[in-house]
């Protein structure tokens, strides 16, 4: 019976841990906004693709997935052996825990993306923009290039 609601409990310890992680995890896509960046005035040139090539979009690491992958790992280790066996069994499933967990949170933070290489009709120049993938953007696409506060910037299909 205690060894049931021990499982039970890192079971939903686990679900919690993915779904802060998944909360982490926000689309920077070209049609994609956060609740800052609507309403907000933003610059437009058009261009046209040069090129692009998929490339991936790592968030920063945070301690979410090791610790909460740490915990988890000893609270399944305790549940297992007796004496000096619980300690380690509970201290080894502690550290192979917070190694999955840090794994785990890493697959759950990158995204994929493209980067574009785009020609503005005004100047000639040639930027580099990267986002999510998202839409059917190609090269020799005509499209909007939208730039947002600081150095933000979006590509978008020009209608």
């Amino acid at each position: 019976m205690k060894m049931q609601r021990i499982r039970k409990r890192a079971v939903m310890a686990l679900f919690l841990c993915l779904s802060i992680a998944a909360g982490g995890c926000a689309s920077t896509s070209g049609t994609s906004y956060t609740r800052d960046e609507a309403r907000q005035v933003q610059t437009v040139q058009m261009g046209t693709i040069l090129s692009m090539q998929e490339v991936t979009i790592e968030e920063d690491p945070s301690a979410i997935g090791i610790g909460l992958g740490g915990i988890l790992g000893g609270v399944l280790g305790s549940t297992m052996g007796g004496g000096r066996g619980r300690i380690l069994t509970t201290a080894g499933g502690a550290v192979i825990g917070a190694g999955l967990g840090a794994l785990g949170e890493k697959a759950l933070r990158t995204e994929r993306a493209h980067e574009f290489s785009i020609e503005l009709e005004d100047s000639g120049k040639v930027i580099s923009v990267v986002q999510a993938v998202g839409g059917d953007l190609m090269p020799g696409d005509r499209v909007r290039v939208l730039y947002g506060s600081g150095n933000r910037a979006r590509v978008v299909l020009a209608q």
